[in-house]
């Protein structure tokens, strides 16, 4: 059976992939922080890395460049990738790898996997699931349920070979990857989330009028930024006394992204606010401003950190089953579990509007949830150092 390396010098080594640096630096930072108080050495290696170290309260940690494309398939630049995470893994010996995101994941299984096959041991192995893309939805486009296809058996041939551990933010993904057999029950472990504190995102006092509704994240389709917009254009809502706030960043490489033209056309009529990209501080300020939470999603999220943080601010949350893996919505207690169409989302927002006793009863109950939770960054690097240590074990293959 094939071993983890063992270096014997004492102190645990650990590699993070990422496909995207500032994704790693603002979403897992907190892991970061746990480790070092533990002595770990740590080094992140993701796409579009910022500087040469990674701060973190504390303390930095070494930040390398990894030659990775996480939207499309190219073959040249995967091989490269592949090619860097074996050097990376060559180089830094480390006692665990942990990678983030259908890439990493993917190629790191890869690379493990040739370890314990050609070398006879290899670096323990945990990947992270952050929610399962569109790799895991259905498409209509052949060429993209294709790909999608590809993706999921190499996943079901690799992680098993690799000995990886599987987290995965919500218990339905982690559903999802075991009857897929990628996953298996015993190695794999359920984050709920990536972590948060709770002392940062706290309800502020709430204007009676107008009533904030926010959409906060990636600008994607997906994820129901366009349908957002649609909400913003509804003179019903307006009449009700809705205000629409949009928080996030126009991605112009990503063609399900809404563009800055439409959202400065938007915000120009009138119908909205394009705040732009807020750092932890600016958004914690908005949502704990606001009334209203929407996530109208079709994305295959895992634990939308959005939600736990309007949760938090005693926020409303309008939300679809797919933005729900954690169960935060309790429908009609904590916010609305709705269908992913306009009128769904008009007629939730006009009931609050007429019941704004309603409202607040609503985003007391979501903070109390989303405490119950466990969503708090302690508990769950707890799971994460749970992971750690079932990877250090000697795995299957």
């Amino acid at each position: 059976m094939p071993q983890p390396m063992v270096r014997g010098d004492g102190a645990l080594r650990i590699l993070f992939l990422s496909n995207d640096y500032a994704y790693f630096a603002a979403h897992r930072s907190n892991i970061v922080e746990r480790l070092a108080s533990l002595d770990a050495e740590m080094t992140i290696a993701g796409g579009n890395v910022e500087g040469d170290r990674m701060p973190f309260p504390g303390g930095s940690i070494p930040a390398l460049p990894l030659p990775i494309d996480f939207r499309r398939l190219s073959p040249a630049r995967d091989l490269a990738t592949l090619r860097e995470i074996r050097r990376l893994i060559r180089r830094l010996e480390p006692d665990i790898v942990h990678s983030f995101t259908l890439k990493p994941n993917l190629f790191a299984c890869l690379v493990c996997a040739w370890y314990r096959m050609i070398r006879g041991r290899a670096p323990s192995l945990v990947i992270t699931f952050a929610g399962l893309g569109r790799a895991f939805r259905a498409d209509e486009n052949i060429l993209h349920a294709t790909r999608n296809r590809l993706v999921r058996f190499a996943l079901y041939a690799l992680v098993e070979k690799a000995g990886a551990v599987v987290t995965c933010e919500s218990a339905d993904d982690a559903a999802t990857l075991t009857a897929a057999k990628i996953a298996r029950p015993d190695r794999t472990i359920v984050t709920n989330g990536s972590g948060i504190d709770p002392r940062r995102y706290s309800s502020l006092p709430k204007a009676q009028a107008p009533l904030n509704a926010v959409f906060a994240g990636r600008l994607l389709r997906a994820k129901g930024a366009g349908l957002f917009l649609e909400l913003a254009q509804s003179a019903k809502l307006r009449e009700f006394g809705w205000r629409f706030l949009v928080a996030g960043w126009a991605d112009s490489a990503d063609p399900d992204s809404l563009s800055p033209e439409e959202l400065n056309l938007a915000a120009a009529e009138g119908w909205l606010e394009w705040r732009g990209k807020l750092d932890a501080e600016e958004m914690g300020e908005l949502l704990g401003q606001s009334h209203a939470l929407c996530l109208p999603t079709a994305y295959n999220e895992g634990v939308p950190r959005i939600l736990s943080e309007g949760a938090l601010c005693e926020c409303a949350i309008l939300t679809t089953e797919k933005g729900n893996r954690s169960s935060l919505v309790l429908d009609g207690e904590t916010g609305f579990v709705l269908d992913a169409n306009p009128e769904a989302f008009e007629t939730a927002l006009v009931q609050l509007a007429s019941d704004p006793a309603r409202i607040a009863r609503m985003g007391r109950a979501a903070r109390q949830r989303a405490v119950a939770l466990g969503i708090d960054d302690r508990t769950v690097t707890d799971r994460f150092l749970e992971a750690y240590g079932l990877a250090r074990q000697p795995g299957p293959g």
